[in-house]
């Protein structure tokens, strides 16, 4: 009987293995089979394709943006270097205006962008003499805005949504900056074109995520290049403005309505 009941029991362990490894078995096989692929890898983004660049800005969504720009901003770490502002403020023989309180109001006004592109403690601003309209990027830390600029910024709206589409068009030059830089070296117009294209995209995103209106960027742009084709100021760097203004249209977010905007400058 003994002999009897121990074949029994390993009878029964043999058939409870069997049937462990026949479901084990199955159960490896459905979920290879309705395992979810993994998705590719994205794309490095080429700034100099606007075609791609549009394309990426109309399927980003709005709720994304810091994202990306953590992902995509240079790792280079800014700071304020007055050696450096110096010799670059001589080099461009800018004539600096000793107004801090304006600075301050500026860089103040300006704080969402900052703080969006994580710059609002390396960025200073500062004015300089210039009745051309502009917005440059000086020594990597500082923000000069001429003192025409200043004139048309008076008509800004409240919530300052011109030059924070400005400051945001400087502050993505720290986007693949070696290719813009390569670019002025030799002189590629054309390359230097889609990057200001791209800036333009960065700006007009930046504004959708404020909540802000993207035209108003559009606005100061044709009022700055007003000024330029007025007093015949070689802008071959740049795109043309229909380019810029068609880019911002396309990627301005539906709730804020498109507005025909002339090309004066009232």
């Amino acid at each position: 009987m003994k002999t009897i009941y121990n074949i029994r029991t390993l009878s029964t362990l043999i058939a409870f293995t069997i049937l462990f490894c026949t479901l084990l078995s199955s159960s490896t096989n459905a979920q290879t089979r309705f395992r979810v692929p993994q998705s590719n890898p994205p794309r490095a983004l080429n700034p100099t394709n606007t075609d791609e660049v549009i394309q990426l800005f109309r399927t980003l969504k709005s709720t994304k943006l810091p994202d990306w720009l953590r992902s995509n901003l240079s790792a280079t770490t800014h700071q304020n270097n007055n050696d450096s502002f110096a010799r670059a403020t001589w080099l461009s023989q800018l004539h600096i205006v000793q107004d801090e309180p304006t600075c301050d109001r500026l860089k103040e006004q300006a704080a969402p962008v900052l703080k969006l592109f994580g710059r609002y403690s390396t960025v200073r601003f500062f004015l300089y003499y210039d009745n051309y309209p502009n917005i440059q990027t000086i020594a990597g830390s500082y923000l000069g805005v001429s003192t025409g600029l200043l004139q048309l910024l008076k008509r800004d709206t409240t919530e300052n949504a011109q030059l924070l589409g400005l400051v945001a068009h400087e502050l993505a030059r720290a986007i693949q900056q070696e290719g813009f830089i390569t670019a002025w070296k030799n002189e590629d117009l054309q390359t230097l074109r889609a990057f200001e294209l791209f800036y333009d995209a960065v700006a007009t995103a930046t504004l959708n995520y404020l909540h802000l209106p993207s035209q108003q960027y559009a606005l100061i742009l044709q009022r700055m290049v007003a000024y330029t084709t007025l007093n015949n100021t070689d802008r071959t760097r740049h795109p043309d403005l229909e380019q810029r203004l068609s880019l911002i249209h396309t990627l301005t977010l539906t709730q804020y309505p498109i507005v025909e905007i002339s090309a004066t400058l009232n």
